[in-house]
C-alpha cells in the first residue's frame, strides 16, 4: 500500500481475534488504529481527532453502529468521513438498506484482513 501512517482508522466493534488481527495488519501497514466499543466515546473521539476512515458494526452488545452513523452523518464536522460497515447481516436487503443509508462500503464478516486493507486503500484515495 501507498498510503502512509498520518491515516487514521477508527473501529467500532467488539474486540475479537478477527478484530486484532485486523488491527495488527493495519499498524504493520502505516496505519494508527483506534478501537472503541462505546458509540459515544468513538463519536467523541471522531468530534477530536477526525478519523480518516471509521470502520463501523452495525450490532454492537449495548447500542447500534447504525445510531453512530447517523450520529457523524448529522454533524456538520464529521459527515464526510467515510464509513465502511462490518456486520454479519447476510441479507440481500439489508446490505442495500445499509448502502442507501450512504455508508460508503459495506463487508460482511467473516472478512479477510487483506480485503478490508484493500477496500481502505480504495476508499482513501
Amino acid at each position: 500500500m501507498q498510503l502512509n501512517g498520518r491515516h487514521k482508522i477508527l473501529i467500532v466493534d467488539r474486540q475479537t481475534a478477527q478484530i486484532k488481527s485486523l488491527i495488527d495488519m493495519l499498524k504493520d501497514l502505516g496505519f494508527e488504529v483506534h478501537l472503541y466499543q462505546d458509540i459515544q466515546k468513538a463519536y467523541n473521539f471522531c468530534q477530536t481527532t477526525m478519523p480518516n476512515i471509521v470502520l463501523i458494526e452495525w450490532q454492537l452488545p449495548m447500542n447500534s453502529g447504525k445510531e453512530l452513523f447517523n450520529k457523524l452523518k448529522s454533524n456538520v464536522t464529521t459527515r464526510n468521513i467515510p464509513v465502511v460497515v462490518l456486520t454479519r447481516e447476510v441479507e440481500l436487503e439489508d446490505r442495500l438498506n445499509s448502502l442507501a443509508l450512504g455508508v460508503d462500503d459495506y463487508i460482511s464478516k467473516p472478512f479477510y484482513p487483506n480485503e478490508v486493507a484493500a477496500r481502505i486503500e480504495m476508499i482513501l484515495q
